[in-house]
């Protein structure tokens, strides 16, 4: 286990193989780079490129093999790796299936796209702002904002429908789950579940973030 990394770092670093091509696309989002790092150790023998659009921050982070870009234009040439991180970045632009697109185009094909975005079927939040809200409350604009999480975000991804996105444009869903799981009052009963992934029915459904992993069709 990588110190400082959260359940959803360590399910990311699960989904890395060594010697390979990798993308993160907004590794400067977080204040020390730990999942970056972890990546570059992980990978041994490939090439682990981190790109932000915040140049700002990919300056004061100072590490080897980074940009600044858009992710709406990636500045790499199609087929460029083998695979590509979109770590904590789709809720935070309206146009996320043109980052999608994006991704597909720099992918090998059969590389792999990995994903992770806030769960809108969080359990904790999906009982305080939905079903147990008042009425009058659940669309109201603190209420909408909480549900979406930090002031930067711009919407919640539904599981079915960003894989129909990925579908339409070529991709497979290979496997997906959630982590990081507030289960209500659990975790207080039995404080040792905070440093484990719950990985199984109901628990893979309704954890923090939702993870998934697809493979771009080879022609």
């Amino acid at each position: 286990m990588v110190r400082g990394t959260t359940p959803r770092m360590r399910w990311i670093l699960r989904q890395i193989r060594a010697a390979e091509r990798l993308l993160d696309i907004g590794f400067a989002s977080t204040g020390v780079p730990i999942l970056f790092r972890a990546l570059r150790s992980r990978n041994q023998g490939g090439i682990t490129v981190g790109m932000d659009i915040n140049l700002e921050g990919v300056l004061s982070r100072r590490e080897p093999t980074t940009v600044a870009g858009d992710a709406f234009h990636l500045p790499f040439t199609d087929r460029a790796f083998d695979v590509v991180l979109l770590a904590e970045v789709l809720e935070h632009v309206e146009r996320g299936a043109n980052i999608l697109a994006e991704a597909r185009r720099v992918l090998v094909p059969g590389g792999r796209l990995v994903v992770t975005t806030p769960n809108p079927y969080y359990l904790n939040r999906w009982l305080a702002r939905w079903l147990l809200a008042p009425r009058r409350s659940v669309l109201s604009r603190s209420s909408v904002r909480t549900w979406l999480g930090a002031e930067d975000h711009e919407l919640n991804w539904e599981p079915a429908s960003l894989a129909h996105r990925l579908h339409e444009i070529g991709f497979q869903v290979e496997r997906w789950t959630t982590v990081q799981h507030g289960i209500p009052f659990l975790r207080r009963v039995v404080p040792a579940l905070s440093a484990f992934d719950l990985p199984f029915w109901p628990f893979d459904r309704v954890g923090g973030y939702f993870c998934l992993v697809a493979m771009l069709d080879r022609p």
